[in-house]
C-alpha cells in the first residue's frame, strides 16, 4: 500500500461496510525508496516469506468449505516475475 496508511484503509472498509469479521495484515518494511526495477535482496527475501505465509493462511481457511487455492506460480512465471 504505497502512499496509504493502513489504518485509514480499514477505517474506509469499516465506514463502507466492507470490513471482514476478521483482517490479517501481511506487510515487509521497505529498505530503501529509491527507483529502480529490481528489489533489494532482503526485501525480496521477505516477501517470498510473506507470499508463502500468505497462501499457507489462505490454504487454512478456505479448506474448511472446500474451495481450492491454487498453487503459487514459481519465480518469474507469475505476473510479476
Amino acid at each position: 500500500m504505497h502512499a496509504t496508511d493502513p489504518g485509514e484503509a480499514v477505517l474506509l472498509a469499516a465506514t463502507l461496510g466492507r470490513l471482514p469479521e476478521q483482517l490479517v495484515v501481511y506487510a515487509v518494511e521497505a529498505s530503501g525508496t529509491g527507483f529502480g526495477v529490481y528489489l533489494p535482496p532482503e526485501v525480496d527475501a521477505a516477501a517470498d516469506l510473506v507470499a508463502e505465509q500468505v497462501t499457507a493462511e489462505a490454504r487454512a481457511v478456505t479448506q474448511a468449505d472446500g474451495t481450492k487455492v491454487p498453487e503459487r506460480p514459481p519465480p518469474g512465471r507469475g505476473p510479476l516475475g
